[in-house]
């Protein structure tokens, strides 16, 4: 049995939707309850669906966000490699920090994060017009077409 990539708990593909300002209460509640209901593998929360395949003899595809705690121990927020700032460029501008809290700081020039865009959209999904584009076509067309196989 194959499910859908986050069929459990669900995931409201029309969230990006939504406003990032003016929807921010909702997007929170959504995020909330998606965090809520996500899959807990430390409270073996695949045991039902593992108990069902086993009674029924059949494998089970399951994409699932999953979650194993959600406040780690003070020790696991200390990052274990180095924390930088790196310009668009890819220099490092502050930095680094290893195995250590504090602050980096830098100046940001936003003609150059603007520039950057160009290479990596997050916010348009590579909305890149010179060689992306999108056409509608508004003709009305019928889901289904059965044609039935020809005789030889």
């Amino acid at each position: 049995m194959v499910f859908p990539e986050a069929y459990v708990p669900g995931y409201p593909v029309w969230i990006w939707r939504l406003r990032p300002e003016a929807d921010y209460e909702l997007t929170s509640a959504i995020h909330r309850e998606l965090l809520a209901n996500s899959v807990d593998l430390v409270a073996d929360g695949l045991r039902p669906l593992r108990d069902a395949a086993a009674e029924l003899g059949v494998v089970v595809v399951c994409g699932i966000p999953g979650r194993e705690q959600l406040f780690p121990d003070q020790d696991e927020w200390l990052n274990p490699g180095d924390s930088v700032v790196v310009a668009p460029g890819g220099e490092i501008v502050a930095g680094p920090l290893h195995e250590e809290h504090g602050l980096l700081f830098a100046d940001v020039e936003p003609a150059r994060v603007a520039a950057a865009h160009r290479t990596l959209d997050v916010a348009g999904h590579y909305s890149r017009n010179d060689i992306f584009h999108l056409t509608i076509n508004r003709t009305v067309s019928r889901p289904v077409i059965y044609q039935p196989a020809q005789q030889i």
